[in-house]
């Protein structure tokens, strides 16, 4: 899973060194939208590998906080990732121009990423219950 996670990161950072090395003004929206995609990839495995360390270690309360959780980061997700595709132009003339302004894509995203705090705090709420739930049964096996 992991490297998934990894192979998807370096998808997109090939896609924009590729495209910012070069002096093409030409991105072709495959480019665009394969880069959202290589995003919305690593950062869904970065979820499901959230999810899978606590999943054993939760009951029936804890594993629906956990699927909850990633359902929410995945729509969350996916809405970032086309955020990106759109901004992906906007990324390479940062680089191309050795400007490496990044505001324009920031501002498209800031809305965004605030919708993660929902994931996260579920999250916490499922990585306690794990908590409690393998002290509990740490303390009743010794």
């Amino acid at each position: 899973m992991f490297g998934l996670n990894i192979a998807a990161l370096v998808l997109a950072l090939v896609a924009v060194f590729y495209y910012g090395t070069r002096s093409t003004t030409s991105i072709p929206s495959w480019a665009e939208w394969g880069f959202g995609a290589a995003i919305v990839t690593a950062l869904v495995l970065n979820f499901v590998i959230y999810v899978l360390v606590a999943f054993d270690l939760t009951e029936v309360f804890g594993k629906v906080l956990l699927f909850i959780a990633l359902g929410w980061a995945s729509v969350v997700t996916v809405w970032l990732g086309q955020a990106l595709a759109k901004e992906f132009g906007t990324i390479v003339l940062a680089i191309q121009d050795r400007t490496f302004d990044f505001g324009p894509v920031t501002e498209s995203i800031s809305g965004i990423e605030s919708y993660y705090a929902v994931a996260y705090v579920l999250l916490t709420i499922a990585y306690l219950d794990a908590y409690h739930r393998s002290r509990a049964r740490a303390s009743r096996s010794s």
